[in-house]
């Protein structure tokens, strides 16, 4: 029987439409959100679909969970359904917050009762008691809706998995979610961490909070594998050894294959990604390279798109006493990498904004992008930026300026913008806050605008630590600092707090967190503080 579908609102978000649907099944009413980016207007797009939580509706993601700018870039439209059904009349679906009503749990009911309407994870008791209560066969059955008895299952198939869960999620810690279970079996099947990456988040709960972090990597990393696997186009990615294993699994997830390639491979030379990649085009039938560092839509893509995004920003923005402006960009930084953002800025800017605008291009020592270099090319840990030859893209017109970056200088700023300013970026956006303020420290900068109230210096920050969480730079930083001050005042309050022996737990916040996952265990001297009770 068709479905009698109604649109109850419609609202503009990010250049498209974020609209919200009713439909009655069942004698049960029904709704659902689905945003739509602008580029639907002219083709098909890609769809995600969001399956929120317990006690969660169709716009508990929407709302919270921070998937819909990125999507809106990416030209991806999103579907929130309601995951259980409201007012199904079921005996007893409203007596509990984690069974019945708001606790669909996705799976097709077979019990009596629920069958009708809860049609849509075995050892942990929200499984027992689901599986259970919805099923005729009980946990048995449920094994076909499991995830960890899914991937024990899939041996010798073609899988791609990442997940994130929060240490500090109390379900977790109760034993309500049981990543390990997962881990081992896919494991057990013979999965490796290229194929099934499950990642602990430290200090991250169950919120949407939480959510919201990771959402924008998981949306933007899969824009390409996306579409190719929406179209049925196999794709293939070549990249550095350098680059992160969280960008090569989330490719990985969507069906892309991924091809490593020596860091230190001339760009020109059969062996490095470009290399690989003109290889696999000539010999595989069909090949084409899409190819950054030539296809004239990168640099447009900013001219047209995130050039005219920060001119709003800045002129919408009154000037006052206590934040005065200028009232446009005066100065704007980008590092390069194929110059694309750098070109589409540059040019957008000086045309139609501000001609006297001065472009700052951050460029890492080790490469020839800023002019000849000096050092021997490559060397440079710092991802996304810098080349041994100089892509068809980047434009040098109207770029004023350069600033060369050490390593050295951009993680740490990485770490530095994290820890003050709360925002999670990795090492192409600590080169690009390095490169301003050497520009702005010079005798030019710092006359023209560093010492000038009201100038406004944009810096574009084009990655997220998410990227880099296993990377050695950042990891075993955070590893290394020493005990601060609070931590100190920790240890004393626990001291005097300290059960005494025979009592259930000895130090038990102080061992929580010193046996947490991932990089827990070194952060702040959490093991050289850690004593039993």
């Amino acid at each position: 029987m068709p479905l009698n579908v109604e649109k109850i609102s419609s609202n503009r978000a990010f250049g498209g439409e974020f609209n919200k649907y009713k439909f009655n099944v069942r004698g049960t009413a029904t709704q659902f959100n689905v945003f739509v980016p602008a580029q639907s207007s002219e083709k098909l797009s890609p769809v995600i679909y969001y399956f929120a939580g317990l006690t969660c509706n169709e716009d508990t993601g929407a709302w919270k969970g921070g998937f819909i700018r990125d999507a809106a870039d990416e030209g991806i439209a999103l579907v929130f359904p309601d995951t259980s059904p409201r007012g199904a009349g079921v005996e007893g679906e409203d007596e509990s917050w984690d069974f019945g009503s708001g606790a669909g749990f996705y799976i097709n009911a077979t019990n009596g009762k629920w069958s009708k309407h809860y049609n849509i994870n075995a050892e942990c008791q929200w499984g027992r008691k689901a599986f259970s209560g919805y099923l005729n066969g009980g946990q048995e059955e449920g094994k076909a809706n499991d995830a960890t008895e899914l991937i024990g299952a899939a041996k010798g198939k073609k899988v791609a998995i990442l997940a994130d869960y929060g240490d500090a999620d109390k379900f977790y810690q109760e034993k309500q979610l049981l990543p390990e279970n997962f881990i081992a079996a896919a494991k057990q099947a013979g999965f490796d961490d290229s194929q099934v990456q499950v990642r602990a988040q430290p200090g991250y709960d169950h919120s949407y909070y939480f959510v919201s972090t990771f959402a924008p990597e998981h949306i933007k990393c899969v824009g390409l594998a996306l579409v190719c696997a929406l179209k049925g186009y196999p794709v293939i990615i070549t990249l550095p050894e350098k680059m992160s294993l969280e960008k090569e699994v989330a490719l990985r997830a969507l069906g892309a294959e991924v091809v490593r390639t020596p860091t230190n491979a001339p760009s020109q030379g059969e062996e490095s990604n470009i290399g690989v990649a003109k290889r696999l085009e000539r010999t595989i039938p069909g090949g084409v390279i899409l190819d950054q560092y030539s296809n004239p839509n990168n640099p447009l893509a900013h001219e047209f798109g995130t050039g005219p995004e920060i001119i709003h920003a800045i002129t919408s923005t009154p000037s006052t006493p206590e934040r005065p402006s200028s009232g446009k960009i005066d100065v704007l930084v980008a590092g390069a990498g194929t110059g694309g953002t750098v070109t589409g800025l540059s040019n957008v800017i000086k045309r139609e904004h501000n001609p006297d605008c001065v472009i700052v291009g951050v460029d890492p020592i080790g490469s020839l992008l800023a002019g000849p270099s000096k050092e021997p090319l490559g060397g440079y840990m710092v991802e996304g930026i810098g080349y041994d030859f100089v892509p068809d893209v980047l434009n040098y017109t109207n770029i004023d300026a350069w600033e060369k970056v050490l390593d050295s200088e951009c993680f740490p700023m990485a770490r530095e913008i994290i820890r003050t300013e709360g925002m999670l970026v990795g090492g192409s956006s600590g080169a690009a806050v390095s490169g301003a303020l050497k520009f702005l420290k010079s005798k030019e900068g710092f006359e023209k605008f560093g010492n000038v109230e009201g100038k406004n210096v944009v810096i574009i920050l084009p990655d997220s630590i998410r990227n880099y969480m296993s990377k050695d730079w950042f990891a075993d930083a955070i590893k290394a600092e020493p005990p601060t001050e609070m931590w100190g005042r920790i240890q004393e309050a626990l001291e005097k707090t300290k059960p005494q022996k025979g009592h259930a737990s000895g130090s038990g916040v102080a061992s929580n967190v010193a046996t947490a996952k991932g990089i827990a265990p070194a952060v702040n001297g959490y093991e050289a503080h850690t004593n039993a009770a």
